[in-house]
Formats: C-alpha cells, structure tokens, sequence
C-alpha cells in the first residue's frame, strides 16, 4: 500500500500516540513500513484502529523474533559454564515473561 509521506506520518503518529509508551519510533517504523507493504488496497482501512491494531502484531512478533535470537545467543555462551546455566536461563526466562 503506498501513501504519501503526509498520511504516512499521520498514521506513524497514530500508532505512536497508543504505543508509543511500549514501542520505540524505529520498531513502529519498523511496524508500519512492513505492515504497508503487505496491506492491500481492499483491505487497508485508512489507518484506522484495524490497521494500528495490525501494526501493533507486526511490532509484538518483530520483539518476540528479536528476543527468541538473543535468548539463542544467551543460551549458547552459557554452555561455556554448565554451573551457572541453568540458573541464568531460568532468570532470563522470568525477565522474558515480563514482556
């Protein structure tokens, strides 16, 4: 879906203004550069609160996407130190929930 760059920043501001508070101005971006270009004309409903709404899963499944490779990376370095592993998984595993 191609807007122009006025509807384009009124629609990056209104998906900021309700989450905005969660989310960083490159994940919502992010968001909405990846939520225009799969959106289609029929079903793109002028940046209303289906569309943010649509916006927000992009940037929830970009987040957990992020999260799952770091755990990955995480989980890796500690097979370096069987002792601590287990202990530190668990915590990042709590940290995790938290999102």
């Amino acid at each position: 879906m191609k807007l122009n760059k006025t509807e384009r920043k009124s629609f990056f501001d209104y998906v900021k203004l309700f989450y905005g508070k969660n989310f960083t101005d490159k994940e919502i971006n992010v968001g909405v550069d990846e939520y225009l270009e799969i959106v289609t004309k029929s079903y793109w409903c002028h940046g209303d609160t289906a569309d943010r709404e649509n916006v927000l899963i992009i940037m929830l499944s970009n987040r957990h996407t992020k999260i799952e490779k770091e755990i990955k990376k995480l989980k890796k370095e500690l097979e370096k130190y069987p002792k601590i592993k287990e202990k530190t998984i668990k915590g990042i595993l709590d940290a995790y929930k938290t999102f």
